[in-house]
């Protein structure tokens, strides 16, 4: 649960992301030597990382709370 909401929210941030990215190289399309304003290569790659950023970011709080016993948060509460 806790690795989806992770990625959910990774997800939902790179569309709104990519196309601020896509609006931002059309604007400065003088200023990129070699690439393309609207290269998929490159927006691809960026999505990659992004993602992998979050997976790693997201596995480390997941593996925590799959060493909790249910019993010692019930306790806690």
């Amino acid at each position: 649960m806790i690795f989806a909401d992770g990625m959910q929210i990774a997800a939902l941030g790179i569309f709104p992301g990519v196309l601020a990215a896509y609006a931002a190289g059309r604007a400065m399309g003088g200023l990129l030597f070699g690439v393309a304003p609207g290269d998929p290569i490159t927006f691809g790659i960026g999505v990659a990382i992004v993602l992998l950023i979050s997976l790693l970011g997201s596995i480390v709080p997941a593996f925590r709370a799959v060493r909790v016993t249910p019993m010692s948060v019930l306790k806690v509460e």
